[in-house]
């Protein structure tokens, strides 16, 4: 059954958080999306989520004997905390929406890939809390790992000019990609295929391979012109000598 108690609640808080986020900061952008979203976005996802993976994995691990007894749990216990976590990645996702939306045919011309990605990102959730899979744990736990990377590109669009950010951004991110491969690979292993794991498999490629290349871009970016973004117009031009 669908939890449309926590999809609603969640939805709600999204469009709470961005409209007073609206009224009291800048609408400053940064690609497609104001600068306010993306600070409580670097907030929900450098900090708040690990934090709810973390109170999972402790209640998990502890009422499941282990944490390779928790990754494999089925819901006959209820997954209290992994519900906060996926509850919490809706209110983010919806909350970022209706800039994307509003913005979604201004460069750098990302707008519909990312409102796909998000209305993708909201079903997979509702369906994953609705049909209650194996692996939802692994699941939640190499999610706050893709997050994690995330996050680090919402630190290097605040400073595109840094070169330690650049490294810390490309590395975390080629990090927390490769720990969602390797997630991947052990639900298909370990669970076998069904429609949960190959639905992941096929969305994470996906995902996985658009992030590294995203990666890739800042970094070469970097190399050419100084700056890992081309967001505002005075980057996007190569500096003159």
């Amino acid at each position: 059954m669908i939890p449309w108690a926590f999809v609603r609640a969640a939805v709600v808080v999204g469009f709470a958080v961005n409209f007073v986020a609206s009224t009291v900061f800048s609408h400053v952008r940064y690609s497609n999306t104001p600068k306010f979203c993306i600070n409580v976005g670097a907030v929900v996802q450098l900090i708040l989520l690990p934090i709810l993976a973390l109170l999972a994995w402790s209640d998990g691990a502890a009422a499941h004997g282990s944490t390779i007894g928790w990754f494999l749990s089925d819901w006959s216990r209820p997954k209290v905390w992994e519900i906060y976590f996926m509850t919490v990645i809706v209110s983010n996702m919806t909350k970022d929406l209706p800039w994307l939306i509003k913005y979604r045919t201004e460069p750098p011309n990302m707008g519909n890939l990312m409102i796909a990605h998000h209305l993708g990102c909201v079903l997979i959730l509702t369906w994953c809390m609705a049909a209650e899979p194996p692996g939802a744990s692994l699941f939640v736990v190499s999610t706050t790992f893709l997050e994690i990377g995330s996050g680090l590109s919402s630190l290097v669009e605040f400073y595109p000019r840094s070169e330690p950010m650049l490294r810390v951004f490309y590395w975390g991110m080629t990090w927390s990609n490769f720990q969602g491969i390797l997630a991947m690979v052990v639900n298909v292993a370990v669970l076998q295929l069904n429609s949960w794991s190959i639905t992941m498999m096929i969305v994470g490629v996906i995902t996985i391979y658009f992030r590294q290349e995203t990666a890739l871009e800042y970094k070469e970016n970097f190399a050419k012109i100084g700056s890992a973004t081309l967001l505002n117009p005075e980057e996007r031009a190569p500096p003159t000598k």
